[in-house]
């Protein structure tokens, strides 16, 4: 089986700071190494490039797989003229196998294991760990997540949603996963640093040997590790459920952003008690917020997986719910060469409600507001007003946007002049547009 030279991902819940490996390339000095990179990406990626220990020609298209695939490429053909140790250049080009016998005993020496026995068992286990988290990156579970914790390849951090209809519904429980150096030739070892109240699962987190206890939130009672909530969900099932469920409600794990939102949300909207036994207000928001949370991570995770041609979304001060996007100026179009820049905010009650979408950059169209301050879409865009359906994604928002840009709705302009001047003047209004994309989105962002 082939695996990639390369990975990288996000260290912790930091978007921006990336921990990347590289394994040396076959035929080369380095073969049988493992690299580790630093990426660090600066508030206005992609207009300036991440900070790599390498230099190169960078431009807003590049991406960092381009990157990682280029390092890869510079470990075999060095660049001479860009030179950082000019006497390892030197002996590069007059003295190649000195040069190639100083490599590989500096691969050996920083990125290999201490012996061949211990290298081999080691690559197997890197490659094959590798494989399992890209997996879980291209198809993740819909209630659980986990990656490396920080540069520790061997040490995961992962989390499971409490199932539903279940005394953990609504909890997050995080879990520390370690890998063996011989894995997969033996298991990790997982334990919850969530307390769990559970016959199968100790108080220091520890898990018997069954499997999926959680999933299917039905103890194996014949090998309990606490035999008295073991008796107690076998004889009074009520006391067990109510007791879980108070353990949930305690451990209760949520980003720092999201707490903020949900209190800020509570305290607008305060606890007001309804008939019949049904949910407050707020338990009802808060149930919206957590669905809200788990779809807006999904078509996040989606849009990183599988990036549009002309867009590109990420987060605001890691606020899962604030969104900042480009979108490039649509070929054989006046925008063309522009990049402009968009506001999205999710609503807490999403997909059910909409986004709200502005324009950052003007733009110089019928349909969006001229004002410094606003950047409005007209309501005509009924993919974001009336048309809405929870089965739309903020994918097809802003492909939507990117053929409104060229295709403009003329039935109800939020700009009625420049309207009349796209259906009389074309040509005037095609000079004006490109202006106003010269002006604001392509010389306006280098200021």
């Amino acid at each position: 089986m082939r695996f990639p030279l390369y990975s990288a991902g996000p260290v912790g819940e930091d978007l921006f700071h990336w921990q990347g490996t590289i394994m040396g390339p076959p035929d080369s000095p380095y073969s049988g190494g493992i690299f580790f990179l630093k990426i660090h990406f600066p508030s206005d990626y992609p207009f300036k490039p991440p900070k790599v220990k390498f230099q190169t020609k960078w431009s807003p298209a590049l991406t960092i797989s381009r990157i990682l695939h280029s390092i890869c490429s510079l470990l075999t053909d060095p660049i001479p003229d860009c030179l950082l140790v000019p006497e390892i250049a030197r002996i590069y080009k007059d003295e190649r196998s000195r040069y190639e016998e100083t490599a590989r005993v500096w691969t050996k020496k920083y990125a290999m294991a201490r012996d061949t026995e211990n290298l081999s068992k080691d690559l197997m286990a890197r490659n094959r760990i590798i494989k399992e988290l890209l997996d879980l990156q291209k198809d993740p579970p819909t209630s659980c997540s986990a990656g490396p914790v920080a540069e520790d390849l061997f040490h995961w951090q992962g989390t499971i949603m409490g199932p539903s209809d279940s005394p953990y519904s609504g909890g997050i429980f995080i879990l520390e996963i370690y890998f063996p150096p011989n894995y997969p030739f033996k298991p990790p070892k997982v334990n919850f640093q969530t307390k769990v109240y559970h016959p199968n699962i100790n108080s220091n987190g520890g898990i018997c040997s069954c499997v999926d206890i959680l999933r299917d939130h039905d103890p194996k009672l014949g090998c309990t590790l606490e035999p008295e909530i073991a008796r107690i969900y076998k004889d009074e099932r009520s006391r067990y459920e109510d007791t879980a469920r108070a353990w949930t409600q305690s451990a209760f794990r949520i980003r720092l952003s999201f707490l903020l939102f949900i209190l800020e949300a509570l305290f607008w909207f305060p606890q007001i008690e309804e008939h019949s036994g049904k949910r407050t207000y707020s338990q009802r928001l808060q149930k919206n917020c957590f669905m809200a949370h788990s779809r807006i991570q999904r078509e996040l995770d989606n849009l990183q997986r599988n990036p549009l041609a002309l867009c590109s979304v990420g987060l605001v001060k890691e606020d899962l719910f604030q969104w900042q996007g480009t979108i490039m100026g649509p070929p054989d179009s006046p925008y063309f060469g522009g990049i402009f820049i968009i506001n999205i905010h999710f609503p807490p009650d999403y997909p059910f409600k909409p986004p709200s979408v502005n324009f950052q950059t003007k733009v110089y169209h019928p349909n969006i507001s001229s004002s410094e301050s606003s950047g409005t879409i007209c309501s005509c865009l009924d993919i974001l007003t009336n048309k809405w359906s929870p089965a739309y994604t903020i994918s097809e928002v802003l492909l939507k946007i990117c053929t409104f840009l060229v295709d403009p709705i003329l039935d109800c302009p939020l700009e009625p002049e420049i309207a009349r001047i796209y259906m009389d003047e074309r040509s005037r209004y095609e000079e004006i547009a490109r202006t106003w994309t010269q002006i604001y989105a392509i010389d306006g962002l280098s200021e």
